[in-house]
Order: structure tokens, then sequence, then C-alpha cells
């Protein structure tokens, strides 16, 4: 089975408020899936074991690094410091980087980005890491762009099931009073 990107994105919104980011956080975490997945890298994949980290919203965080970036329509070159799952920046830096390269490099990885997309030599899943110290260059033109996609793959099952998983930590639990009031059928499906 595979799933529309539109259909990711809100499940990544759902999980990253069902594991307990703010809404605005949670909706920039969709975000970054939708524009790994779509410029072919494994965002869900990546949010998915960043969530299951279980310590969101620290300065390590990634999305919240990556919103300060893309808030200040910058993009500054040097150490970035210690950040957990690293792939989920580069959709924030390229969007403050526009159409000027840079790269996002990490011991063993260098991901080459603009605002069209990222180019990256490893393998997809080299470039899913708990935690790295990171820094950003300068960059020549992307060369060995990622192939855009418009579905997630079958291969992110996984990271799906755990964004599916924490996203219905924010569903309402069925009471006997909501069932008085017309939620749910009533009545087992018989199909």
């Amino acid at each position: 089975m595979n799933w529309s990107l539109g259909e990711v994105r809100a499940l990544a919104v759902k999980a990253g408020r069902g594991a307990g980011m703010p809404w605005g956080l949670a909706e920039e975490a969709g975000f970054a899936v939708h524009w790994l997945e779509a410029h072919g890298a494994p965002g869900a994949a990546a949010l998915s074991r960043y969530l299951e980290g279980g310590s969101i919203l620290n300065k390590a965080c990634p999305i919240l690094r990556g919103v300060e970036w893309m808030d200040a329509g910058i993009i500054l070159t040097g150490s970035v410091g210690s950040v957990c799952q690293p792939l989920l920046l580069v959709p924030f830096l390229a969007s403050a980087a526009k159409e000027r390269p840079h790269q996002l490099i990490w011991p063993k990885v260098r991901i080459t980005f603009a605002s069209k997309g990222i180019a990256a030599t490893q393998r997809l899943s080299e470039l899913l890491i708990p935690k790295a110290d990171c820094k950003v260059v300068p960059a020549e033109p992307l060369h060995g762009i990622l192939s855009r996609k418009t579905r997630v793959d079958a291969f992110e099952g996984a990271a799906i099931n755990i964004l599916a998983r924490l996203s219905a930590r924010t569903y309402a639990p069925a009471t006997e009073r909501s069932r008085r009031l017309g939620a749910g059928s009533g009545r087992e499906d018989e199909d």
C-alpha cells in the first residue's frame, strides 16, 4: 500500500500533536515530512524516529531549529550544533536558502539542498541518524537531485504505523454519553 503526500502530511501533524507538540510545531513537522517525501527523502521515517525518541522540543529539536531558520529567511553558514534526526532540518533550510545551494553536513553525510530539491550521495537509510553535530556550508549547484514523487512508498510502512499510533493519542475516547448523543453507529458493523 502507498499513501498520498497529503495523507502523510495530515498524519504527521496528528502524530506531532499526539507526541506533545503544540499545534504550530506539529503543522511544521507535517510541512517537513511532506517536503522531504515530495523530494524523494524518507521524511515519514525521520519524523517517526524522532517522535519515538520521546525527547521532543529540546534544544536539539529539528523542528524548532528549522522554524527559527525559516522564519529568519536567511541561511547562516557554520556550525548548527547537535540536532536530532538532522534530515528534518533540510526543508526549513532549503526554504531559507531559496535557490542558493548549500550543504547540511554531519559525519559521513553531505546533503546538498536548495528550494528546488535535494541531492545526496548516501543511501536513504544513512540519512536517518538519531543525533549528530551538523554544519551548513555553501555548495555548488545541485546535481543528482533525488526523484520527486507524489506518493509515499510501502517501504515506509513501519514509519506510517508509528505515526498512526501516535496520532491515535489525539482522539477523544468514546463515552456512553457521546454514544447516546449519536457518536458511532451504536451497533457492530456487519460487513
